[in-house]
């Protein structure tokens, strides 16, 4: 059995399904999402839509490209935060992120 604890492989944090694909493959018993829920919980937005689609609540988010101005941000309740949508958990967060 492994207990999988890793973030990252190699200090490329994408590869981790990649990782536990291969403990698939090799029919080793591990702890953890598979690679498929790891390939989908990488794109927040994605993660989001499904989350919506199958009536589980989520806040409110929006996509918006860098650079582009977009009125829809002044829909958006609370204070909103920006991150990237492709970084893993919090990284890239800072106090700097909450957009007034």
């Amino acid at each position: 059995m492994v207990f999988n604890l890793l973030e990252e492989f190699n200090g490329i944090v994408t590869y981790d399904q990649h990782v536990v694909a291969f403990l698939e493959l090799m029919r080793q018993p591990y702890t953890g999402c598979n690679p498929r829920g790891l390939l989908l919980s990488r794109d927040k937005s994605l993660c989001k839509q499904l989350l919506t689609f199958h009536r589980i609540p989520t806040p409110q988010f929006a996509v918006f490209p860098r650079g582009a101005r977009h009125s829809r941000a002044a829909q958006l309740k609370f204070s909103p935060v920006r991150e990237v949508h492709r970084r893993d958990a919090s990284l890239g967060i800072a106090q700097a992120s909450v957009c007034r």
